[in-house]
């Protein structure tokens, strides 16, 4: 997905990226562990939003994250 010159992931691309669950992303998500925009709030999940996470800095992370740094 892509807004505003920003290249952006669901949880759902993320988690397959990073070989996680989508429960997981939004979990990192809601602590402020990803650069990530909450788009409305849905109730019933973790962090009470939907969220769209911007790309780069989550490619960088999951880079690190590999890296073991």
């Amino acid at each position: 997905m892509e807004t505003s010159g920003w290249r952006w992931l669901t949880t759902t691309e993320a988690a397959r990226i990073a070989g996680t669950s989508t429960s997981t992303v939004r979990r990192w998500c809601a602590e402020g562990s990803l650069k990530a925009h909450p788009v409305r709030v849905v109730e019933g999940h973790p962090g009470g939003a939907r969220w769209l996470i911007r790309a780069d800095g989550f490619l960088d992370a999951v880079a690190r994250w590999r890296r073991g740094a």
